[in-house]
């Protein structure tokens, strides 16, 4: 839903807190980011914005990153994405992490077939 100021159009804006989300100030399984990312998918397929707030967020895990935001990137365009997904009150640390797996999941998703077909190899040496 979009909303007319004068002859400015503003979108819709969604604001997780991720603390009251998940009841804890440790994001550090792939469960809780799950809950982010459900949250997160049904705002984007609203065409939503979303804004995710760390504030209270003590210790976040690559896993729930990979979880809550950089499984959007097999879902959605990195440009989608850009446009409609900001992320406050996190630490400097954190935000280095966030860029790390978000890296990682455009690299995954963009060589998806070669990636899981490297990985499935490397098991298979390893059994």
């Amino acid at each position: 839903m979009k909303f007319f100021r004068g002859d400015k159009m503003q979108k819709e804006k969604l604001k997780i807190n991720t603390f009251g989300e998940i009841g804890s100030t440790m994001c550090i399984s792939t469960e809780d980011g799950e809950k982010i990312f459900s949250i997160i998918k049904k705002a984007f397929d609203k065409n939503i914005t979303v804004e995710i707030s760390f504030l209270n967020i003590e210790m976040i895990t690559s896993a729930f990153l990979n979880a809550a935001i950089g499984q959007l990137y097999g879902k959605y365009e990195e440009k989608f994405i850009q446009q409609h997904l900001s992320v406050k009150d996190m630490a400097d640390e954190d935000k280095f992490l966030l860029k790390r797996v978000v890296v990682r999941a455009k690299d995954y998703f963009a060589n998806k077939k070669n990636m899981e077909k490297v990985i499935a190899e490397g098991l298979n040496e390893n059994a």
